[in-house]
């Protein structure tokens, strides 16, 4: 075993290790001398844990023991990647398991796992000194350590060293100067990743023009006060909400800029809705009264319209139709002239013609009962208001002729509906209970559409490709909601501003008719991608260039460029997400329909 302990006054790695492992003091200086760290070797023996009880305690008389002159740490951030067994293992299993908890807790100990671990716990001494210790799982960010430390330019001189790694124990006994190099090695580099992940986070942010004060610090315990992101969504999430906050308080100096911003803090929290406000008196018990559905960033977010339409269609419009490819039609294909298609930069290419609008938009919905507007009519009525890349039209209906453009979303809508308030008025067992709740089977249905969203592009296509008997058809389903941006309503920035300062709106929600009337204003405004999506696709094409010109760093500009990559794709991604502050369905579905249409 092997512990890293990182505080802001000092880095020491001490390595455990038993009988099993032949170690001499030969191979222990050669190791020491290997790193840059002081490295210490402690043999262990099993019964020290049924003395000590836990393995954190003895790891701190061992530090009194070879670094006298340091202090015992007030708060440590302990770094493991997934593997819940390395915290069993260093605090006890049932030490760790009595501090599971389903969400974060702000007083008190946690360990919280949804994609990665967090949380943090306190431990006391017999001198009665405390610590807290801080969680911090590095999974999120990669799917395989070797491949996160190749995303960071992070190098393992030891990763191919030993012969057989499914057989560590064999490895261990008789080859163990190699083993101890690999293990040491995975502790060592897994301590570079915050400072490597700050590099690349504020080398983007430097890309899009954040300044600098805005840049993450190097020092660990800025980390746990700022929370440092785990998950690449979460990362691109903060930078993507950094850029759009940047573009709609800009201003001539950074002191006005912050001006600006609470001003625009204050303004959305004037139209938020959160979950105290949107049910008054139906609260679920569990959930923070204040966390916030719906906003000027988050208006067209999967949870804004999941919690403001529960009782009528305009839920549909949260549900986002995404961009995995499927073969609808397995007992049918072709067996020669094959082709496999791959999109240059597929998503930012799309992404650089649009626009993230700031405010909320328009909902058309229906209850189950209510007769619904045709497509030709819905059209007729406002399609002079529809911006696009800005609205989603969700139909249904039969067809006389066969298709294969359109997809469509089987949602049993009674249920959907009722197990949505089920949801209301409990808490979920996990954080995507919510969606799974309303998701049903995504395919492709030849002479029908059921919840099939109509956008921009689609809606071209289809006007350019159908003869006049199908685009009479296709004019006749039937709208069972929409979600646009009304562009009477658009307006520039200081504009903006003024319009939601003087004409707010407010928002109600009746208990007795279980029906909501929001005439908060849709006043809006846009910020264009292009200039978070241009710099990054001009600096991946840079890398590219570079790594052409230096074969000997290929493999170096080509993990540099994959994480240009990455943060361009995850744009989308995070805007499809209901769980991103940045989450938008309306721009997520166009940005799908954009990529679906030019395959098709």
């Amino acid at each position: 075993m092997q512990t890293y302990t990182k505080t802001s006054d000092y880095e020491i790695m001490i390595v455990y290790f038993n009988n099993c492992i032949p170690l001499t003091s030969e191979a222990e200086e050669e190791l020491k001398r290997k790193y840059p760290i002081p490295l210490e070797f402690v043999h262990w023996d099993p019964e020290w844990e049924e003395e000590i009880g836990n393995l954190y305690f003895f790891h701190e008389q061992t530090l009194k023991e070879f670094y006298p002159q340091y202090p015992i740490a007030s708060e440590i951030q302990l770094n493991f990647y997934f593997s819940i067994r390395d915290l069993y293992y260093f605090f006890t299993e049932s030490f760790i398991e009595k501090h599971f908890r389903k969400t974060f807790v702000k007083k008190g100990d946690y360990i919280v796992k949804k994609r990665t671990h967090f949380g943090r716990f306190h431990l006391e001494n017999n001198q009665g000194q405390k610590t807290t210790i801080y969680l911090h799982d590095t999974f999120g960010l990669s799917k395989g350590f070797g491949k996160l430390l190749e995303l960071l330019d992070i190098d393992h001189p030891s990763k191919n060293i030993l012969q057989n790694k499914s057989k560590m124990e064999e490895e261990a006994t008789e080859n163990t100067l190699n083993f101890m190099k690999y293990a040491i090695d995975d502790v060592y580099t897994l301590s570079q990743v915050d400072n490597a992940l700050i590099k690349k986070i504020n080398g983007i942010l430097k890309l899009i023009n954040i300044p600098a004060s805005e840049h993450y610090m190097s020092d660990w315990k800025q980390h746990v006060t700022k929370r440092l992101p785990t998950t690449v969504g979460a990362l691109v999430s903060k930078i993507l909400k950094q850029y759009l906050v940047h573009q709609i308080c800009e201003a001539d100096s950074y002191t006005n800029f912050l001006i600006n911003v609470q001003r625009f803090e204050e303004m959305n929290k004037q139209l938020s809705l959160t979950h105290e406000s949107l049910y008054r008196g139906r609260r679920l018990k569990r959930l923070p009264k204040h966390e916030v559905f719906s906003d000027l960033l988050i208006g067209g977010n999967m949870k804004s319209f999941l919690f403001t339409s529960p009782n009528n269609t305009g839920f549909l419009n949260g549900i986002c139709h995404g961009g995995r490819a499927f073969n609808e039609q397995p007992e049918e294909y072709l067996a020669h002239n094959l082709l496999d298609i791959d999109m240059q930069s597929c998503y930012g290419s799309a992404l650089l013609g649009f626009s993230y609008p700031i405010g909320l938009p328009e909902v058309h919905a229906f209850s189950l009962d209510d007769v619904k507007p045709s497509l030709e009519t819905f059209l007729n009525t406002y399609e002079h208001e529809l911006v696009p890349n800005l609205y989603t039209i969700v139909v249904s209906g039969k067809l006389s002729f066969p298709q294969n453009l359109l997809y469509s979303k089987i949602v049993n809508m009674k249920n959907a509906v009722n197990k949505l308030q089920t949801y209301l008025m409990k808490e979920p067992e996990n954080e995507d209970e919510e969606i799974s709740e309303i998701t049903g089977d995504f395919t492709v249905l030849t002479y029908e559409l059921v919840n099939t969203v109509i956008t921009s592009d689609i809606l071209e296509i289809l006007r350019k490709i159908c003869t006049l008997n199908e685009i009479a058809e296709i004019m006749n389903l039937e709208v069972q909601t929409a979600a646009f941006y009304p562009k009477s309503k658009k307006l520039e920035k200081d504009q903006f501003v003024k319009e939601i300062q003087e004409n707010p709106g407010s928002y109600t929600y009746s208990k007795e008719g279980r029906t909501n009337f929001d005439d908060r204003t849709r006043a809006w405004c846009e910020v264009p991608l292009s200039g978070i999506i241009k710099p990054l696709l001009n600096e991946r094409k840079r890398l590219k260039q570079e790594g052409a010109k230096h074969p000997e760093k290929a493999g170096l500009y080509k993990n540099k460029q994959l994480f240009v990559k990455l943060i361009i794709n995850t744009i989308y991604g995070v805007m499809a997400s209901g769980f991103f502050s940045v989450g938008n369905s309306i721009v997520a579905n166009n940005i799908t329909g954009k990529a679906r249409g030019y395959v098709w």
